[in-house]
C-alpha cells in the first residue's frame, strides 16, 4: 500500500469513510454513495474479511477475496476501474457544483450484483438475503430518501438497476441455467469478424467462451456493459485489424493427463511390436 492508498483512492476513501462511521456514529457521513459500496461489499464477503484486509494493508489478499466465489480477475479489475472513475466525476460535480450524471454508479452496482450472484452459486444461500441485498440498492423504491434523491440526480436510468438485479435473481430462483452462452452480451457476428464459425462458438464450454470473451474486452479496452458493445467491437475489429488470439488455455490437470494418456499409449505400442 503506496501513500497510505488502498488499491485506488476511490476505495480508500469508501473505507475509511465507512470507519469513521462506525467509530463517530456520525450518521451524516452515510449519506454517501461509496458507503453503501462498502455495505454491499460487507454483506456479500464478511466485514471481517473486507475491514480486516483494509487495515492490514494487504491488497493482494484483498483482491483474491474478491475472486472467492469464481469471479474472475477481470470483472474484480473492471470493479476498481468503475470505483476510480465514478470518483472522479462524483469530485468534480462537487467542486463545480454540476449535477452530471454518473454512469459508473449503475456499473459499480452492476459488478456487486454479479459478485452477489457469484456468491449464491458457490454457497446456494437462503433465498431470503436476496430482498436484503436489494434494500441496498440506489433504486426509487429505496426505503432511504437519501437513496431515492440521489438516484434521481445522478442516475440517467432510473430503473435499469432494479430491473437488471430481479432479472437475475428471477433467472436463479426459477432454476434457469444461468450460463454465459444464454446470457453471453457478444454476438456471433463479432465472433465472425474474428475468423470463428457459429458452430465453433457454439461447442465451446462456458469458461472457453469467457476466457475469449475476456481478452476481446481487453484487447481494446471495452467494457461488456457498454452500450452498444457490439457494434463498438466490430468497429474496433475493422479499424484496428488488430489480431487476437482466440485461445485459451487448458486447465494444467487436462495438460497432464493428456501426457500421460500419451506415455502409456506409447509404451503400449512398444510392447505390441515387441521392442519390451
Amino acid at each position: 500500500m503506496e501513500n497510505n492508498i488502498f488499491i485506488n483512492i476511490a476505495l480508500t476513501t469508501a473505507l475509511r469513510n465507512y470507519i469513521l462511521l462506525k467509530e463517530t456514529k456520525d450518521y451524516s457521513i452515510a449519506n454517501d454513495f461509496l458507503i453503501y459500496v462498502v455495505g454491499m461489499l460487507k454483506n456479500i464477503y464478511g466485514e471481517e474479511n473486507v475491514i480486516g484486509l483494509y487495515e492490514k494493508g494487504d491488497e493482494a489478499s484483498f483482491t483474491y477475496l474478491l475472486k472467492k466465489y469464481n469471479v474472475d480477475e477481470y470483472y474484480v479489475d473492471k470493479f476498481y476501474d468503475d470505483l476510480d472513475k465514478y470518483y472522479k466525476i462524483d469530485i468534480n460535480n462537487k467542486i463545480t457544483k454540476k449535477f452530471e450524471y454518473n454512469p459508473y454508479i449503475i456499473y459499480i452496482q452492476e459488478d456487486l450484483i454479479n459478485m452477489f450472484i457469484a456468491k449464491y452459486h458457490v454457497t446456494k444461500f437462503d433465498p431470503k438475503y436476496f430482498d436484503k441485498f436489494k434494500s441496498m440498492l440506489f433504486t426509487l423504491d429505496n426505503e432511504s430518501e437519501f437513496v431515492r434523491e440521489f438516484t434521481k440526480k445522478y442516475v440517467y436510468d432510473v430503473n435499469y438497476i432494479s430491473h437488471y438485479y430481479d432479472s437475475k435473481v428471477g433467472l436463479l430462483l426459477s432454476n434457469f441455467d444461468i450460463s454465459l452462452k444464454r446470457d453471453n452480451v457478444v454476438s456471433y457476428e463479432v465472433y465472425e469478424a474474428l475468423g470463428m464459425s457459429k458452430d465453433k462458438v457454439d461447442s465451446l464450454s462456458y469458461k472457453e467462451l469467457e476466457s475469449i470473451n475476456n481478452k476481446l474486452f481487453k484487447s481494446f479496452n471495452l467494457s461488456p456493459i457498454d452500450t452498444n458493445i457490439n457494434q463498438k467491437l466490430l468497429k474496433k475489429i475493422k479499424e484496428d485489424g488488430k489480431e487476437i488470439d482466440m485461445s485459451f488455455k487448458k486447465p494444467i490437470q487436462y495438460i497432464l493427463i493428456t501426457l500421460l494418456i500419451l506415455v502409456i499409449l506409447f509404451f503400449i505400442i512398444l510392447k505390441v511390436m515387441g521392442v519390451i
